[in-house]
């Protein structure tokens, strides 16, 4: 039957090929029956309008949506003038002739028209295709400062991206759920992305992320979400004014390395389900929240690894727990405008590895730990560099 078909192509190559991307995947005889013994190769030339009659029967054998659509082509010029898949997508949003019905899952209608546009050139209807190879090997894309008000989830198609930065982007209000698809991606910045209502749902399928800066109106990360994220180095979430908990899995905890906290008003360090889980954290920068009073518990995984703790602008931190002389790791150590913190732990002199200690703004602190004559400074007289301005 093929052979019988190859014949009745006329030695044309573009038929033969139309027809032969049609058929390929068929295993049923009966489809190859009905092509091979159609009517449309009996019809005369003019009779099929000037068109072949083997292209002709590969139109006529589309599925009824991307007939349509590939329809909507007769109207584009034939003088040579190129287009882009993305354009031709955008105009037949724009005609209303994506079909959703027929897809699976909660696909955006920029998807469901590359999956046309793919579709139609497999089956040879679009020639001289460019393959310029932008979705396949781009690794970096920067688009911060730039009023960016709707991300394309054609971003998903960009399977080799590693660096992604959206940063202050004040307008965005929605990341596409596409982003997911992202397998390879390493960094993502959203910080100053103040109007983000909430992060993407699937966002644990960054398995290679190790960098999130993030700012979202959100009041909790749902479960399966950022805190399953078991790549992650760096986290920093910033001016999260909704925001009351940190993700109660400790999936991201584990891997982290740097915490950046910064002016979160509802944001309460305690919500963790912290079951003893070793931490390698090295640095936590806390920055302006006001909920916080003491140092969460889960941090005491910490303490054989972290270097650097920095504390700044938090008015209702009232004291330093004791079991904070047990992080032996503990290189730096700054406390800035914390106004009610008034003392320092008995057992300070445990931190042998302490090397500097800036303290600033913390006027009755200040005043105990001066050299020699303060009453917290014997807790302190072992770090090499002591400052009171940050």
């Amino acid at each position: 039957m093929g052979k019988d078909i190859v014949r009745k192509c006329g030695g044309v190559p573009l038929a033969v090929k139309t027809l032969g991307s049609q058929l390929y995947s068929k295993t049923d005889e009966r489809e190859w029956k009905l092509v091979r013994d159609s009517e449309i190769w009996e019809l005369k030339q003019e009779d099929a309008g000037h068109i072949l009659p083997a292209l002709r029967l590969s139109y006529t054998r589309l599925p009824p949506h991307l007939r349509q659509c590939l329809a909507y082509c007769s109207h584009l010029q034939k003088d040579g003038t190129e287009y882009s898949s993305n354009a031709l997508i955008r105009y037949w949003m724009a005609h209303g002739i994506l079909d959703q019905s027929h897809v699976h899952g909660n696909m955006e209608l920029e998807d469901i028209g590359e999956l046309y546009f793919k579709d139609l050139w497999a089956r040879s209807f679009f020639q001289n295709v460019t393959d310029y190879g932008i979705f396949k090997y781009l690794r970096v894309v920067e688009l911060d400062r730039c009023s960016l008000q709707v991300l394309p989830s054609s971003i998903g198609s960009l399977k080799h991206l590693r660096y992604l930065n959206l940063s202050i982007n004040e307008e965005i209000t929605k990341v596409p759920n596409a982003i997911c698809r992202l397998q390879s991606l390493q960094t993502l910045y959203l910080d100053g992305c103040e109007n983000l209502e909430e992060l993407p749902r699937d966002i644990s399928e960054l398995i290679s992320l190790r960098t999130l800066d993030l700012t979202t109106k959100q009041t909790n990360f749902p479960e399966n979400g950022v805190g399953c994220l078991k790549s992650l180095r760096f986290l920093g979430i910033f001016e999260c004014s909704n925001l009351n908990s940190l993700p109660r899995e400790t999936s991201y905890l584990a891997s982290l390395r740097n915490l950046v906290l910064c002016s979160c008003e509802q944001l309460n360090l305690g919500n963790v389900n912290y079951q003893g889980t070793p931490l390698r954290l090295h640095k936590l920068d806390i920055f302006n929240l006001p909920r916080m009073v003491a140092l969460p518990e889960w941090l005491q995984g910490a303490a054989n690894t972290l270097q650097l703790l920095a504390i700044h602008e938090c008015e209702n931190l009232e004291a330093l727990p004791e079991w904070l002389a047990s992080f032996t790791s503990l290189r730096k150590l700054v406390l800035d405008s914390c106004p009610k913190l008034s003392s320092l732990p008995e057992g300070m002199r445990s931190l042998t590895s302490l090397r500097e200690l800036v303290i600033d703004d913390c006027l009755e602190l200040e005043r105990r730990c001066q050299r020699d004559i303060g009453e917290d400074w014997p807790k302190i007289s072992h770090v090499p560099h002591v400052s009171f301005q940050y």
